[in-house]
């Protein structure tokens, strides 16, 4: 397997846990708290990485372009953050809300499709996985209405 599935991989289980154990950090404070309790430790980690590797010598390399796509990038990934512990302290599970969540892979898609035109590259299979992805979506989504009506 190429390198890049592994780090996919750990990126996937990692994910996993990162929702899971933010349930039993939200219990007694909101989304907002969370948010930047959890981005001040992000800050650390990334300077001790950033520190104990020679990744701190790729800066200088940044351009106005890339700064700003990485702002923007922050800006969402914000604003998911919020979204995402706001939906887990109001509903009934997590599994529900991370079913939903995890369905950005959606968004992903389209704009990757959309934008950098990576369609004309994927097989059959994968255009048949994406609506399998829909359709468990509209289920799950469907299923969780009936449930809290």
């Amino acid at each position: 397997m190429a390198n890049y599935v592994w780090y996919a991989i750990g990126s996937m289980l990692f994910g996993g846990f990162t929702s899971f154990l933010v349930l039993f950090g939200i219990k007694n404070v909101g989304g907002g708290t969370v948010t930047i309790f959890r981005a001040c430790i992000i800050f650390v980690l990334s300077i001790i990485y950033m520190m104990v590797s020679d990744f701190h010598k790729d800066v200088k390399n940044l351009t106005e372009t890339d700064i700003r796509y990485l702002i923007l990038s922050a800006f969402t990934t914000f604003l998911s953050s919020l979204f995402l512990y706001k939906a887990i302290k109001e509903s009934n599970g997590l599994f529900s809300v991370t079913l939903i969540e995890k369905c950005s892979v959606l968004i992903t898609l389209l704009l990757a499709g959309l934008f950098l035109k990576e369609y004309k590259h994927l097989p059959k299979e994968t255009y048949f996985g994406a609506c399998l992805i829909i359709a468990g979506f509209f289920l799950v989504t469907v299923s969780l209405q009936a449930k809290n009506q």
